[in-house]
């Protein structure tokens, strides 16, 4: 068979079922098979190796840019390299701060190719929160609630940010109408309990 993506991707599949991961790798990104390194991202993020997923993933987003695909498959790209930056910052106590800012700036790019995507900019906001950047985290939750008014989350991290600066009132508004949307709402929970 002549090289071309078809055999590169057959190749990757011949390489994994041996268990050579890293020709794999080599193989699906060279024949662009997203659906196959995305499975590979997954694979090491299970098992723990988040720095390896992370840098997969940034290889994966390159070479999606470099094959000019639709900028919400780059965006969705930037927001799996946020997610796994704050896994990465997480795994220490206090989380590491070098990561926790990586993550925000993977999930400031997503929402940069996908403006109407609410739930980057509701990682953003998330970001911001965890890092400190209070005024940015409430113009980032609310461009979450403009985009999608059910965002349970975003309400509630205005909640958060409404009782850091002293408005309990706004709070106590922002904690029922996150309830409202998701009475399971995991920023609801870190608000209610900051409101006891």
């Amino acid at each position: 068979m002549p090289p071309s993506l078809t055999r590169s991707a057959l190749e990757g599949r011949v390489a994994l079922a041996s268990g050579r991961h890293a020709a794999a790798v080599s193989d699906f990104i060279a024949a662009l098979d997203i659906a196959q390194l995305q499975r590979e991202v997954d694979r090491l993020q299970q098992s723990g190796e988040l720095m390896q997923a992370y840098e997969l993933e940034n290889l994966t987003r390159s070479r999606l840019s470099q094959a000019g695909t639709h900028p919400d498959a780059v965006a969705e790209s930037f927001w799996r390299s946020g997610v796994l930056a704050r896994a990465i910052a997480n795994r220490t106590q206090p989380p590491e701060d070098r990561w926790l800012r990586t993550a925000l700036d993977d999930f400031r790019q997503a929402y940069s190719l996908a403006p109407w995507s609410g739930k980057y900019w509701l990682e953003a906001g998330t970001g911001a929160l965890v890092i400190g950047q209070y005024e940015d985290a409430r113009r980032y939750y609310q461009r979450a609630v403009e985009v999608d008014p059910r965002m349970a989350d975003a309400y509630a991290g205005l909640g958060v940010i409404a009782l850091h600066s002293g408005d309990r009132q706004t709070a106590l508004w922002y904690a029922a109408r996150s309830r409202s949307l998701n009475p399971a709402s995991t920023m609801l929970r870190r608000l209610d309990r900051s409101l006891q």
